[in-house]
């Protein structure tokens, strides 16, 4: 074998599927934005735009255009009406006049922060992306890559875990979903909630930001404080006192002496104070 096969042999093959991974990450940023009092216009009011309702409706106020709406849009509208309006079309809005359709869809978009066509017509929906865009409005798109990708989500307590594929693969998104949740339980929030309090607690009261570093650092790595946190949120803080008291025996006295900053709901769930 001479030498070049020696080094094509050594070194791996850099496959189509690596190509193209490479190019699906090279646009996409994760970001975490606001929606409070955005626009969200969702045309279609099937299962694809059920799902992009619920979603959307718990932080901004969205617009659901469609000639029928499944029976959870129309409970989800009559509980919170608010965020989540629903307004009927006609059936040919996508199939009559394309002037006339254009210069509805127009001004169901005015305003929009973010448009998704979900109508289950893909040339109509590629004709709203279109118009959205020319608004100056961010589009998700059903039907294939668009510049907005609604990535799988895992929300508990205040810790937020988003999951994308950048659209190759929504069946791994999921299988990576439900990995990561069946990892992140409640005593996380706890966790969450006693590393809060004591990084405040810290910053008042130990002026060397590298000591504040390693006494959270040795409290969200400890097993024993996890181990006591599963039992009581008390429990928890008072492990933390014994393994970190020694990084700030002087100030922790008033630390754990303040009350939890968990409460639980009759329905079990922790909630903050």
């Amino acid at each position: 074998m001479c030498q070049e096969d020696r080094r094509a042999e050594k070194q791996p093959d850099k496959t189509a599927a690596d190509n193209i991974s490479g190019d699906r990450r090279s646009g996409y940023t994760p970001l975490m934005i606001d929606l409070s009092g955005r626009k969200i216009v969702i045309f279609g009011g099937g299962a694809v735009g059920e799902r992009k309702a619920l979603r959307f409706m718990q932080t901004a106020d969205v617009f659901v255009y469609s000639s029928s709406f499944t029976e959870n849009l129309l409970k989800a509208a009559a509980a919170d009406p608010g965020h989540l309006h629903l307004i009927p079309t006609e059936k040919n809005t996508g199939s009559g006049d394309p002037k006339e359709a254009e210069s509805f869809a127009e001004k169901c978009i005015e305003g929009a922060f973010l448009v998704i066509p979900a109508t289950g017509d893909i040339p109509f929906n590629e004709r709203l992306a279109s118009i959205a865009r020319r608004l100056n409005c961010l589009v998700n798109s059903v039907d294939g890559a668009s510049e907005v990708i609604i990535p799988s989500s895992v929300e508990k307590g205040g810790l937020l875990i988003s999951v994308s594929s950048n659209g190759a693969s929504p069946a791994i998104t999921k299988h990576a979903r439900i990995l990561i949740e069946s990892v992140i339980t409640d005593d996380f929030e706890k966790m969450m909630c006693l590393q809060e309090e004591l990084r405040k607690h810290l910053k008042e009261t130990v002026p060397d930001q590298k000591v504040r570093q390693e006494i959270l650092r040795k409290v969200v790595s400890s097993d024993e404080v996890w181990d006591a946190l599963s039992v009581s949120y008390e429990n928890g803080k008072k492990k933390a006192e014994e393994i970190c008291g020694f990084l700030f025996r002087r100030t922790s006295e008033i630390f754990f002496n303040r009350p939890s900053c968990l409460t639980r709901k009759q329905d079990g769930r922790l909630i903050r104070k």
